[in-house]
């Protein structure tokens, strides 16, 4: 040590048991100022990020209630970043009111300004964030209505999350918009690159798990689990088919109905299920991208064809093949993540 120093203390040191009386009372006085110390500074530095918060929260609110031109916006579209940004860094929870207030304002002006990515981008803060905030369920409702896709119908789970569903099984028409496209080989029965003829709104068949999964990458979805064709299937009242729990020939395309065949998506529209899909008993069994089993073997297929009977045509049963498999019977429907 230099001459002058000051001996360092170590104020995490325990108060030894040989230490006099006047040591110990020093030390215990050093253990005391120490607990002050560590007691103390987080209170400041907590009331110091309140107070700022509180301050960025009304400079920021003040300037999306006023502001009324893109360009004004622009100008200080940074500075609305940086200021945000330091809110959420603090606590979410801390003003969610008022913190989803700003965001649904923001998400409005931007939507209304021609910005639709960056407006909905705000619109799903909302949403993933603040789930008990007054301005979720607008929210949700203006999510839903600018994110379903054409043909599509939405269901809402609370231990699936929320996801999309195909109304319909993708028909023969529509497959042949991704052979074209993709230069994709056609099932076996199509003579050349067309299906056959009259058949153009049956659900394409003869089409393997692997076929439909590179269908449903090329527009955007992804096929379905078990679950989540089950719950469109079910309905939130858990139905036994698709339209209720007493089983019906004149709602289903099934061999008890004298089904003969596959026919056009939709032609019986009384055995739509709750959520409104269609055809999701009998017509083709539906690919799901569930496994059967944890050994990962086989895939499972849902909802009977024309050429199953009544006890494989419940909800809850799961048929099962290989993804390779194809057959005049397999069919799918795509679903789609609710998600940004």
């Amino acid at each position: 040590m230099k001459t002058g120093e000051r001996p360092a203390v170590n104020i995490h040191a325990k108060t030894p048991v040989s230490a006099t009386p006047n040591k110990q009372k020093k030390i215990s006085n050093l253990q005391e100022t120490r607990r002050i110390i560590l007691s103390e500074l987080p209170v400041k530095d907590v009331t110091q990020n309140i107070k700022e918060t509180q301050e960025f929260l009304v400079a920021i609110k003040n300037f999306i209630d006023t502001v009324r031109s893109l360009e004004d916006y622009e100008k200080k579209q940074q500075w609305c970043n940086e200021v945000f940004n330091k809110i959420t860094s603090f606590s979410w929870k801390q003003a969610e009111n008022e913190v989803s207030e700003i965001l649904y304002k923001w998400g409005r002006f931007l939507l209304d300004h021609g910005k639709y990515s960056e407006g909905l981008e705000k619109f799903w803060k909302i949403y993933e964030k603040f789930p008990d905030s007054k301005w979720y369920r607008t929210v949700f409702e203006e999510l839903i209505a600018r994110e379903q896709p054409k043909n599509m119908v939405f269901v809402n789970d609370k231990d699936l999350g929320a996801y999309f569903i195909d109304i319909y099984p993708v028909t023969n028409v529509e497959y042949l918009e991704f052979l074209k496209d993709m230069n994709y080989p056609a099932p076996h029965h199509w003579k050349g690159d067309m299906y056959p003829i009259g058949e153009a709104n049956h659900p394409v068949c003869w089409i393997s798990q692997e076929d439909a999964k590179r269908y449903a990458q090329w527009c955007n979805k992804r096929l379905p689990s078990n679950e989540e064709w089950e719950k469109a299937a079910a309905g939130p009242q858990k139905n036994k088919w698709p339209w209720g729990n007493d089983y019906e020939l004149k709602k289903c395309n099934c061999l008890d109905s004298g089904g003969k065949g596959t026919s056009s998506v939709g032609n019986y529209a009384e055995g739509k299920s709750t959520y409104g899909c269609h055809d999701m008993c009998g017509n083709v069994w539906e690919w799901t991208d569930s496994w059967y089993s944890n050994d990962e073997t086989y895939k499972i297929l849902k909802g009977g064809s024309w050429y199953t009977c009544k006890e494989y045509t419940v909800n809850a049963y799961r048929y099962f093949d290989v993804p390779s498999a194809v057959s005049g019977l397999y069919g799918f429907r795509c679903a789609k993540s609710f998600s940004i």
